[in-house]
Order: structure tokens, then sequence, then C-alpha cells
């Protein structure tokens, strides 16, 4: 049976972890795979989860760092009701949040971050989109097939 981890994690703009990280994977396969199996939102999370209350005609929200009190203010005045304020990312406010999250506000926050793609050297950026369209669409499993035999070849094509 084969075994494949994606990484999705915040950038918080050129973090020593995060760049470790994408070394160590590296590292650790032998060749460059961090293009294909890192997930990335630059500065944080929040700009893909900000993004999912905005409306249909607003402009998306381009956060450029992390600010907890900042997410916190922009998700109160968009209705999300955070329990035990202040807004610190803690568990129970996340689950809060993400109940929030439905299929037309998904559709929406992916057609905000479109405009985000690009290098985690960017920010705002990302590459999640990535990964939601490979889930979304693939009921058979192939996108992660799809993953797998591509670090196959990979695997192959560098210990030649």
């Amino acid at each position: 049976m084969n075994y494949l981890v994606l990484v999705f994690c915040d950038t918080e703009k050129n973090n020593p972890d995060y760049q470790k990280l994408k070394q160590d994977l590296d590292d650790y396969f032998g060749f460059p795979v961090c293009g294909r199996l890192v997930f990335y939102v630059s500065p944080c999370t929040m700009l893909v989860i900000a993004n999912h209350f905005v409306g249909e005609d607003e402009e998306p929200i381009r956060l450029t760092k992390v600010s907890k009190s900042e997410s916190g203010k922009f998700l109160s005045q968009h209705g999300i009701d955070i329990p035990n304020p202040p807004y610190g990312a803690k568990e129970e406010q996340r689950k809060a949040i993400m109940a929030s999250v439905t299929k037309a506000n998904y559709r929406i926050m992916k057609s905000k971050i479109v405009s985000f793609v690009g290098p985690d050297t960017e920010c705002p950026a990302t590459n999640v989109l990535d990964l939601f369209e490979g889930i979304q669409f693939d009921g058979d499993g192939s996108f992660i097939e799809d993953l797998v035999r591509w670090i196959e070849t990979q695997k192959e094509r560098w210990d030649d």
C-alpha cells in the first residue's frame, strides 16, 4: 500500500520553519516534491477562510499579515459569532467559523482566491486551488493516485 502525505501550511512570509519543512521533504524524497505536495497560503489560512464571507460583488479580502485581532473584527463584521472573544484561533473558535462555511460561500471563496494564485514568495498568495480542484472532482481517487505515480516516476528519474 502506498501512502501520500499532503502538507497544508501557512508561510507567514518567509517563516524559517516553513522553508525548513520544504527542504526536509525534498531531502526525504531525494528530489524536489514540494511543488506538488505542499499547499500553502501566504500569509495565513485566514486569507482563504475570510474570502468565504465576502459578498459576490465585493473585492476579495487581501490579507498581507497575520493578525488575529483583525481577523476577529472581520469575522464579527460578517456575522460570524466567535465564542469566547477575542479571536485567537482556539479550537472552539475555529469550529464556529467552519460551521459557517456552506457550499454557496465555498464557491464564492474559490472565485475570490483565484486572484491570489502565485508562488509562496509572494503575499498574498496560495496554490490551494490545486488541492481543492483535485479533491472536489475526484470521486475515484485518481488525484491521489496521480500524485503517487508522479512521485514514483520522479524517484526513478532521480535514482538513475
